[in-house]
């Protein structure tokens, strides 16, 4: 008779799970004894929604219901990591959320069922990892200013001496603004997850500094050709000038990653009563449907392989952020194969 070796059974802690379901006839939420402690709310009393949206980083309550909302489209199960307030003091505790939508055999969703789990390593070691590159990344930000500064002294002298030295320091200056650009979005990226981001708006006309942005890109940009349409003049927003300064920024640099050297990129602005509206057009291969659901999302990078574009993917997710928490919006427009338009709408001053 043949023995067979008993292997041993690997056994599974559920003591630090938490689960939580959601009516969504009534919606109400259910959480036991373990997810009411990682969600830090009162034990004796109902808990609501909007309970544990308030522990929420809001920034990242935007990007949960993207997710959900792609779990009801398709069906698939969703995972989220995210930044959690507890306790009086408002310290961040990380948590992951996993989880599904039930459909009843009419296919109409029913419910939300999921899974909770503290992080407690991601907490000390991934927060402090991203508190450190935000510093690192601020003290940069000083020495690529003076660079700068050194480039365009040493481009204006070399600039009538017929050689090709104004040219490679002109690629030189377009360099360290793509670095400056990338500060900027880290150190927004950064504020965006613990919570903390902050707008100090102004009033501007949004088309100067549009105009602006482009004849930068313009200048220093010599693979593309961009065409700005200023639309009605002046028009004016109540927002925060750098901020959208490098909103606008971002959308053109996306333009000239996916699109083809030597290829048109526009610009155009319209406004009605309410709404100022930007948009970006490129001549680039386009973007299916089913990747422009991940294309707002932080570090996606969709088409990045095919085209060989470089980047972080965090332009378009900060761009998301930074217009709606100007109360604006964006959205795009595009198919495979005949181009991308990005578009902006924010808030309208008289």
């Amino acid at each position: 008779m043949m023995m067979t070796e008993e292997l041993p059974v690997k056994k599974v802690d559920f003591s630090d799970l938490g689960f939580w379901d959601v009516n969504l006839n009534t919606m109400e939420i259910t959480l036991c004894e373990r997810a009411k402690e990682i969600f830090a709310v009162n034990k004796e009393y109902p808990v609501s929604l909007s309970h544990i949206f308030k522990r929420m980083v809001q920034s990242q309550i935007r990007e949960f219901l993207f997710k959900l909302k792609n779990s009801f489209s398709t069906g698939n199960r969703f995972t989220h990591e995210l930044a959690l307030k507890a306790g009086h003091e408002g310290e961040l505790r990380r948590i992951r959320l996993n989880g599904y939508v039930d459909f009843n055999n009419s296919k109409t969703p029913i419910r939300i069922i999921g899974a909770i789990t503290e992080l407690p390593e991601a907490e000390e070691t991934g927060l402090k990892k991203t508190d450190l590159l935000a510093m690192v990344s601020h003290e940069l930000k000083s020495p690529l200013t003076t660079i700068k500064l050194y480039i365009q002294l040493a481009e204006k002298t070399n600039r009538n001496k017929g050689s090709d030295m104004g040219k490679y320091l002109s690629l030189a200056v377009r360099e360290v603004d793509n670095m400056n650009l990338l500060m900027d979005n880290f150190l927004n990226l950064t504020s965006i997850e613990t919570g903390s981001l902050k707008l100090y708006p102004k009033r501007f006309d949004l088309s100067s500094l549009i105009s602006e942005v482009v004849d930068h890109w313009t200048r220093n940009t010599l693979c593309h050709r961009f065409r700005y349409d200023e639309g009605i003049l002046p028009m004016f927003i109540n927002a925060d000038q750098l901020k959208i300064r490098q909103v606008i920024h971002n959308l053109i640099s996306n333009a000239v990653k996916y699109s083809s050297p030597k290829s048109k990129i526009e610009i155009c602005c319209k406004c009605s009563v309410e709404a100022v509206e930007i948009c970006v057009k490129d001549q680039g291969e386009g973007i299916s449907e089913e990747d422009q659901d991940k294309l707002f999302t932080r570090f996606s990078r969709v088409g990045a392989q095919e085209s060989g574009a470089a980047g972080h993917g965090m332009g378009l997710y900060l761009v998301r952020e930074i217009i709606a928490g100007h109360g604006g919006r964006v959205w795009l427009n595009s198919k495979v194969g005949e181009g991308s338009e990005f578009y902006i709408s924010l808030p309208r001053i008289p």
